[in-house]
């Protein structure tokens, strides 16, 4: 007999009856009596005898009661433990984001720790909420139109995308070459299609000579001079090695920042997202495209 199978048997014990029990528990009374009858099947013993009035514990039902009162205590007292721990600035965060938020954030990350070092921040990266839907992960900062339903979290700002090329290979071309004239890089087509979908729409004619599967390859590629590519602007303007050249769409995309319903109110994760929408509130020229001086071709 499990947890749930108690839970309604103490229910309809406490509440005096089958519609009590399904008062107590939100659920409709025709719900408690098939869980009722199911579990009486399963254990074949009778737990309540059936009165106009309502119900009577038997003796079985006596003891299975006691039981799920003990059990119900240590419930109780595992949630009451958890829910302290959760309230403390200690423990693990695991953030899951793509290479280039990770690389720029790292001094964020370490004043993070010094305000709070009995947190331990876990790092890893990826294009999708893969990690942070199976678990692997307890926050996540992402890239998106929007979010999966079955997360929380908040867009904390836009996030605009510009075409990016290295100063030597805007020499080599010149000035009056077209997009199209260049040799261009893009993501693994099984991992971002957006690269590809942009060239058919806006530049037909142009060559990709490179497909990449993470973003600190696609920025090492246009800091080499291989091609141009596109960037969002947080990646790109940041980085001295590289120009602009335009933008690389009409529309702008958001940046989220996400967590498991479950983690909802546990202390270091609420704390840490917050430290996040701070440093977002302070990288917000960058992230929307209001780039710095040396970004400018």
């Amino acid at each position: 007999m499990d947890w749930n199978d108690l839970r309604t048997l103490l229910a309809v014990a406490d509440g005096g009856g089958i519609q009590g029990g399904a008062d107590a528990l939100g659920i409709h009374s025709t719900t408690v009596s098939r869980r009722i009858r199911d579990i009486e099947a399963e254990q074949r013993v009778r737990i309540f005898e059936r009165y106009r009035h309502g119900v009577v514990l038997t003796d079985a039902g006596q003891e299975a009661i006691e039981v799920a009162r003990e059990v119900r205590s240590l419930v109780d007292g595992l949630a009451a433990r958890l829910h302290g721990r959760d309230t403390q600035l200690s423990g693990t965060v695991r953030l899951t984001s793509i290479d280039s938020i990770l690389a720029r954030w790292m001094p964020h990350f370490a004043e993070f720790q010094q305000r709070y070092p009995d947190i331990q921040l876990e790092l890893s990266s990826g294009m999708n909420l893969a990690n942070l839907t199976k678990r692997e992960a307890d926050v996540a900062v992402r890239i998106a139109g929007q979010a999966p339903e079955h997360l929380i979290g908040s867009k904390v700002c836009g996030v605009a995308h510009g075409v990016y090329a290295s100063k030597a290979m805007l020499e080599a071309y010149g000035p009056d070459s077209g997009r199209g004239d260049f040799p261009w890089i893009a993501y693994d087509l099984s991992v971002f299609r957006g690269i590809d979908g942009f060239l058919e729409a806006r530049h037909p004619e142009a060559r990709i000579v490179m497909r990449v599967p993470r973003i600190d390859l696609l920025l090492g590629a246009i800091e080499d001079g291989v091609g141009i590519g596109i960037l969002n602007c947080h990646a790109g303007d940041s980085n001295p090695k590289l120009r602009r050249l335009g933008p690389a769409d009409a529309g702008m995309s958001q940046l989220w920042i996400l967590t498991h319903p479950e983690l909802r109110g546990t202390t270091r994760i609420s704390t840490f997202m917050q430290f996040v929408r701070g440093v977002v509130a302070d990288e917000r020229d960058l992230w929307e495209g209001r780039r710095p001086a040396h970004a400018l071709a």
